[in-house]
C-alpha cells in the first residue's frame, strides 16, 4: 500500500499535466481568431509551474518556429522564464509561420489585445498548468497592447514591459532621433520633420492632393535613412487609398504636441493597473521615447498603492536591449558581437523570483 502512494505521490505532477493535453517541455499550440487559425508554442517547465507567460512581440513579422535569428532572440527568453519556473507562450502573427492568413501590419491595437485574450481562452479550455497566474511580457508595440489586455482578462498577475510606449505615435521621435544620429544638421532635421508632418497631414485631408504630397515631402523621401524604412514614395494610387480608410477610421491626433494618439485614453488604461510592473528601458533607444514612457508610468500606475512599479534604465541598451555605442536604428553591433546588455536577464529572473502571489 505505501509502495502505491509513493509512486502516486510521484507521478501525480506528470498525471496531471497528462490530463491537460500538455506535457513538460515544449508543446504545439494552435488558436482561431477572426476566421484564422494561429500557431506557436508553449513551454512547460519540470515541476512546480509559478505561472504562464504570454511573449507580446512589437511590430513587424514574427517567426517563432523557424529557425532565424527571431527564434533564436527568443529562444532565450523562453529558456530564461522556463529556469525560474514559469511556462512561456507565444504565436506568429497571422501570415507568419504556420499561422494562417496574409501578414499585413492591418491589426488595430485594440484587435491585437483580442488575440491574446482568445489565445488566453484557448489556453484555459487546455487547462493548462499555471493558467490561474498569466504574465505578460511586450516589447515596443506591445506596450500598448498588454494594458489592454489586463483590463479585461483577470487572470492577468504581472507585466514586463520591455522598450514600452507613452500614449502617442512614436515614429516622429524614431525620425528625429535618428536623423540626429545618422549625421543631419539641425536646421534639415526641422525642414525633415516638417515634411514628415505635412506627410500625415496629406494622409487625413483629402483637400491635399497627391501632386501637393509629391512636392512637399521631395527631401523627407530623399533623405538616407528615410529611404532605408521607404526606399520609394507612395504612388497615386496607394496614396488616394490611404486617404480613402484613414477617412473611414480615423486616428485622434494630441492637440498640444500634434502626434498621433494610437490608443484613446491609454494613461487611464494605465492607471487602473493593479498588478506588479517591470519597466526596462534601454538609455539609448532611437525608436520609442523612453524618457516619456518612464514619465506616464511613473504618473499613471504610482499613483495607485497597489500598483508596485519598478523601472530599470540599462545603460549603453538599444531598443532592443543589445549592447550598442549610439543606439540607432541600424547601427552595426558585429563590434559588440551581437550582445544583449548583460543586466538584461538577470534584471528580469531576480524580479520574477521576488514575486510574491496571493493563493
Amino acid at each position: 500500500m505505501k509502495h502505491w502512494i509513493i509512486v502516486l505521490l510521484f507521478c501525480l505532477p506528470k498525471l496531471l499535466i497528462g490530463q491537460s493535453s500538455v506535457q513538460v517541455g515544449s508543446n504545439d499550440f494552435y488558436f482561431d481568431f477572426q476566421n484564422r487559425r494561429y500557431a506557436g508554442f508553449l513551454d512547460i517547465p519540470e515541476g512546480h509551474v509559478k505561472g504562464i507567460i504570454l511573449l507580446i512581440p512589437g511590430s513587424g513579422k514574427t517567426d517563432f518556429l523557424g529557425e532565424g535569428g527571431f527564434a533564436h532572440f527568443f529562444q532565450q527568453k523562453r529558456d530564461s522564464f522556463l529556469s525560474v519556473g514559469f511556462g512561456v507562450c507565444a504565436w506568429d502573427k497571422h501570415g507568419c509561420g504556420r499561422s494562417e492568413g496574409e501578414f499585413k501590419e492591418d491589426l488595430s491595437i485594440e484587435d491585437s489585445a483580442e488575440e491574446a485574450l482568445a489565445a488566453i481562452a484557448a489556453l484555459q479550455k487546455l487547462q493548462v498548468p499555471g493558467i490561474n497566474r498569466i504574465g505578460l511580457w511586450g516589447i515596443s508595440r506591445g506596450g500598448w497592447i498588454c494594458p489592454l489586455i489586463i483590463s479585461k482578462s483577470p487572470t492577468i498577475a504581472f507585466w514586463v514591459s520591455v522598450s514600452g510606449t507613452s500614449q502617442f505615435d512614436n515614429f516622429r521621435y524614431l525620425l528625429e532621433t535618428n536623423f540626429r544620429l545618422t549625421g543631419e544638421s539641425p536646421a534639415t532635421i526641422s525642414l525633415l520633420l516638417e515634411e514628415w508632418d505635412f506627410h500625415l497631414q496629406a494622409l487625413y485631408d483629402e483637400g491635399i492632393s497627391y501632386e501637393a504630397y509629391v512636392k512637399g515631402t521631395k527631401n523627407l523621401y530623399a533623405a538616407g535613412f528615410y529611404q532605408k524604412l521607404n526606399p520609394q514614395m507612395l504612388d497615386s494610387i496607394t496614396f488616394n487609398s490611404i486617404q480613402a480608410e484613414l477617412k473611414e477610421s480615423p486616428t485622434p491626433f494630441d492637440p498640444d504636441t500634434g502626434l498621433r494618439i494610437l490608443v484613446p485614453d491609454f494613461p487611464n488604461h494605465l492607471s487602473k493597473i493593479k498588478i506588479p510592473v517591470l519597466a526596462i528601458l534601454g538609455e539609448k533607444d532611437s525608436q520609442i521615447d523612453w524618457r516619456a514612457t518612464e514619465a506616464l508610468y511613473k504618473e499613471t500606475m504610482s499613483a495607485e498603492a497597489t500598483t508596485e512599479l519598478k523601472v530599470i534604465r540599462l545603460p549603453n541598451c538599444n531598443h532592443l536591449m543589445m549592447e550598442c555605442e549610439t543606439g540607432a536604428m541600424f547601427e552595426d553591433l558585429q563590434a559588440f558581437d551581437y550582445r544583449l546588455c548583460p543586466d538584461y536577464y538577470p534584471c528580469m529572473k531576480n524580479w520574477l523570483n521576488q514575486l510574491r502571489f496571493k493563493e
